[in-house]
């Protein structure tokens, strides 16, 4: 198996060796797909060894060129961001393209403004490749193309120039300036002074827009202020290699600054004896790695009980919280018991907080509820068990970001609101079934890779979303609905509800209850399309589909442009514009 030095050779290897064919050539299709191998690479080193890798921003090699080290220090601060941030990994594949090729274009200027102090044209310093933009359009590789189009902006001198600006980019843009601004001042270089990582961020907080904050948050946890790889001073004196963090302590090995190695084995410190952090430490070779992340580091990092990890957890969407399967459980028999549902609904604070927002809510006086007890009292047993269900599940779903997650969400949440207000004229179909019902239809648009790489909304794409928010159209859309109701244990008319909404409605033979859910789907989502996606709601299909389902569920015209009303009725003035 190779060694840590190995791996990570491999991949400065393959940086310098792609920097130094966009040097030479032009940006081809072999160079995308160079690239994307790169971060791939990168993306499996940092998920098996964490410590080790986002320590290198800190550790800049001696043997490669700014070039190389500025680049990898993009990346690994790109896919540090990423993961903190919890994007979805086939986003933040491209956002680690879109870092590899942050420094390839103008690399002779990059070179002479930052190791010999030679004036150069700053706008050409920000120019984008144009063959890049090029090929990341046909290979509708969209976040690598928007991170490279907007520029290298952070080479201008005045920081605010930059970064004032920062809050009118995209998300996956910002998390590009924000590595590229903090690569080129982290890296060895003649332009910036030498700062150690603590005073970056602090800057970096101070000159950009409070808005942007929480994009920086994360790194105050992971890799913190005593970031691995960085050495620490404390108050005798002494230096320390930092290898791993924990909140209140650090791994780490003591560093003879006259030997130039460390001297002694992994200890644990506590933070508040430090008394600074030194800037990055230029090393000769990667062989250097291997005395600091040895074996005996893993034997205490293994012992140590509260290491922090780079990496937040993820769940698995298909599998629901075993708490949310208890307090079924208890709903689900003869003789409920009110107390014990409370006490497993306060395990989990996302519980508590939805239950009380959506009783408060409810109430007449509109006035805070404060005790689960009254909360679950209120909403009745129910529609307790259903607004768990879908927030349960709206956590999962969500708990990976990407580009257009906040529209998708936007969408379902209308759906289901358009869905309870169709349910209260259907006596045979609850609200909350309804709107529990569109959570599981709706799931596809968190789970699909398709959506998730779509990056702008501009009008072409609203009508793709159109199409694709389409049972009938894309016959992917329920395939996720089906499995997940199947996982989640919901009743059989759901699984049948889901079946009917594959077929036109003259093909479909379901129970009424079913047929109503299916109806109420349906008509839902079209009215979702017209209203939210701006699609035209006079075109003959839809006008027919949704005559269809009306006249299944006993509406009237008047009766749904009631119900459009009111469920659009404050929900818009919130709504980001599509």
């Amino acid at each position: 198996m190779p060694t840590l030095s190995e791996q990570l050779s491999e991949i400065y290897q393959g940086l310098a060796k792609s920097l130094n064919d966009f040097h030479h050539k032009r940006f081809n299709i072999e160079a995308l797909k160079t690239v994307n191998h790169l971060a791939n690479n990168a993306l499996a080193f940092a998920n098996q060894h964490p410590d080790p890798f986002f320590a290198q921003l800190h550790l800049p090699k001696k043997r490669y060129t700014f070039r190389v080290n500025v680049t990898f220090n993009c990346l690994c601060l790109t896919l540090l961001l990423g993961k903190r941030l919890k994007w979805n990994e086939s986003s933040l594949q491209q956002l680690l393209c879109a870092a590899i090729t942050s420094f390839s274009h103008r690399q002779v200027l990059l070179e002479k403004a930052y190791t010999k102090k030679e004036s150069v044209s700053v706008k050409q310093l920000n120019q984008p490749d144009s063959r890049l933009l090029e090929f990341t359009q046909q290979a509708k590789q969209d976040l690598w193309r928007g991170g490279a189009a907007i520029g290298n902006h952070v080479h201008n001198k005045d920081d605010r120039n930059g970064l004032s600006s920062l809050s009118y980019l995209p998300i996956e843009n910002q998390i590009l300036f924000i590595a590229r601004w903090l690569s080129l001042r982290l890296t060895p270089n003649t332009r910036f002074p030498k700062q150690a990582f603590p005073d970056l961020v602090m800057q970096l907080i101070q000159l950009m827009p409070s808005v942007c904050h929480s994009l920086v948050a994360p790194l105050l946890s992971y890799p913190s202020l005593y970031a691995p790889g960085t050495l620490v001073k404390d108050s005798n004196g002494t230096l320390y290699w930092v290898l791993s963090v924990s909140s209140d302590d650090l791994i780490v090995k003591q560093y003879d600054p006259i030997l130039k190695k460390v001297v002694n084995k992994s200890e644990i410190v506590l933070k508040q004896g430090l008394k600074k952090t030194l800037p990055p430490k230029v090393i000769a070779d990667l062989d250097e790695i291997e005395a600091l992340w040895d074996e005996e580091w893993k034997s205490v990092y293994d012992e140590h009980k509260r290491p922090i990890t780079a990496f937040l957890p993820s769940y698995k969407v298909s599998k629901p919280p075993a708490i949310l399967m208890a307090i079924q459980d208890q709903l689900g028999k003869r003789e409920v018991d009110l107390s014990r549902v409370c006490q497993l609904i306060e395990r989990e604070s996302a519980f508590v907080e939805c239950l009380r927002i959506t009783a408060s809510h409810s109430s007449r006086q509109k006035l805070p509820i404060q005790e689960t007890k009254h909360a679950v009292m209120l909403h009745g047993f129910g529609r307790t068990q259903s607004i768990l269900t879908q927030q349960a599940l709206t956590l999962r779903l969500t708990q990976h970001n990407f580009p257009i997650q906040a529209l998708l969400n936007q969408i379902t949440t209308l759906t289901k609101s358009f869905s309870e207000h169709i349910a209260d004229n259907v006596p045979s179909i609850l609200p909350q079934e309804a709107s529990t019902f569109i959570s599981f239809v709706c799931a596809s648009l968190f789970t699909d890779a398709q959506y998730k790489r779509v990056v702008h909304t501009s009008n072409t794409t609203k009508e793709s979303l159109s199409s694709l928010i389409h049972p009938l159209k894309n016959k992917l859309f329920l395939e996720h609905a089906q499995k997940l109701a199947l996982a989640w244990q919901q009743d059989t008319a759901v699984h049948k509800a889901i079946n009917a909404m594959r077929y036109p409605v003259s093909d479909t033979k379901a129970p009424r209850v079913s047929l109503h859910l299916a109806s109420i789907a349906h008509l839902s989502l079209a009215l979702s399309r017209a209203h939210f996606l701006l699609s035209n709601p006079n075109v003959k299909e839809e006008v027919i589909l949704m005559q269809q389902h009306k006249k299944i569920l006993s509406l009237s015209d008047e009766v749904l442009k009631s119900i459009v009303e009111k469920a659009t009725s404050g929900l818009f003035n919130n709504f980001i514009p599509c």
